[in-house]
């Protein structure tokens, strides 16, 4: 029987290193950005410059995640 071309068919193999902290760096850096909107919004104005900062910095783990999507022939499934 022929094996399906599934895009989860590598996972064993594990990820790389620097694929994993990116994807968790993420999130966790939208929730700070949310939770600085908020406190920009409703506290004090201050939170505006680092709800700014946090906006450009996770502009890098996206930018990171994406060229390991399409540069990584394991991970290149995941660009669509």
């Amino acid at each position: 029987m022929e094996k399906a071309n599934h895009m989860l068919a590598e996972l064993d193999l594990g990820m790389f290193g620097w694929v994993t902290l990116n994807a968790r760096l993420l999130p966790t850096g939208l929730l700070g950005q949310f939770v600085s909107a908020g406190g920009a919004l409703f506290s004090d104005s201050g939170f505006e410059g680092l709800h700014m900062a946090f906006g450009g910095i996770l502009s890098l783990p996206a930018a990171l995640l994406l060229s390991g999507a399409v540069l990584a022939p394991r991970l290149r499934r995941f660009c669509i």
